[in-house]
């Protein structure tokens, strides 16, 4: 039991025997002074004795009573902050909840976010590749698709992405590359990809794309080039790999936050 439980029963019981002195002094003042055999001498020690047992008895009352309401504070004190901390684990729980809920869900495009960031800016012509056999990716290359469309840009309906040329097979096979990376995306995730040479500059198509797509995406972006599958000049690429693999240390811009 703690401290505190056990001083308020402790305080608890004193303050209880503290009113049975008190009753028992009132009861001693009474019988002697209706007693008519009692003498005065008997009569005036027994309410001395009685008045001793009233003020001891309501010493106890205060003094005990006001012990006993300071540890009942304080259990209520302690039980209150004990709910906070269950209820601030609970809403805890819940945010991890989320995440995990995010991670394992699809990947989703703010098409309106990408508009904005879009609106009245270089454009180029944008062609989309997406590694098929996934539902997901091509889910997603398709909502990548309208949302460039929407926003007004030049944009060819998503394909999977096509075998490279027959002369770099050999070479590609002995590196082991993924088809993907191949074609300049990544391993997973979605992956904006350049012509070489292609300047990152805040007014090139190619960084303007690149950071809309950072901030209208729920995964992020990387940007790119393709050695062996090169982008024709003036135009771009965006490659559509597998959904990132779960990840529990998220950076600040994707963790959840309370509404």
């Amino acid at each position: 039991m703690p401290d505190y439980q056990q001083e308020y029963t402790e305080t608890s019981k004193r303050a209880e025997w503290a009113a049975y002195v008190l009753l028992f002094g009132l009861v001693i003042e009474l019988v002697f002074a209706f007693l008519p055999d009692a003498s005065v001498l008997a009569k005036q020690l027994s309410t001395i004795a009685a008045d001793i047992f009233i003020v001891a008895g309501v010493w106890g009352e205060i003094y005990y009573g006001q012990k006993a309401r300071e540890a009942g504070d304080h259990s209520i004190a302690e039980t209150n902050l004990k709910i906070s901390e269950a209820n601030e684990r609970t809403a805890k729980a819940a945010l991890e909840l989320v995440t995990v809920q995010k991670l394992a869900g699809p990947r989703w495009l703010d098409a309106g976010v990408l508009a904005q960031e879009l609106s009245g800016k270089p454009k180029a012509p944008v062609e989309i590749w997406y590694l098929d056999g996934a539902s997901e990716v091509w889910t997603f290359a398709f909502n990548l698709h309208v949302g460039l469309l929407t926003a007004g840009w030049n944009v060819s309906h998503p394909v999977p992405i096509p075998a490279p040329d027959p002369a770099h097979s050999k070479t590609l096979a002995q590196m082991g590359a993924p088809r993907a990376m191949v074609a300049g995306g990544g391993p997973s995730g979605l992956a904006v990809v350049a012509p070489d040479g292609e300047p990152f500059d805040p007014t090139s198509p190619y960084r303007i794309l690149f950071e809309a797509l950072g901030k209208s995406t729920d995964r992020g972006v990387e940007g790119r080039q393709s050695q062996f599958m090169p982008v024709p000049k003036g135009t771009l690429r965006i490659v559509v790999t597998a959904k990132p693999d779960p990840v529990f240390s998220l950076p600040e811009w994707m963790k959840p936050t309370e509404t």
